[in-house]
């Protein structure tokens, strides 16, 4: 299990403005999820349903 840190929430602001300026809003835990794996040099596999 992996607890965020406050570097991942604060990563996860800018990634959920960025998302909004383009035009494409993303759920928080997206934008939290994707932090993680930003800061943690984890590759993020994505699958659509």
């Amino acid at each position: 299990m992996i607890t965020p840190s406050l570097e991942d929430y604060l990563l996860a602001i800018k990634i959920s403005q960025a998302m909004v300026k383009r035009g494409a809003p993303v759920p928080a835990v997206d934008a939290i999820v994707a932090a993680v794996a930003m800061n943690q040099f984890k590759e993020l596999k994505l699958q659509s349903v």
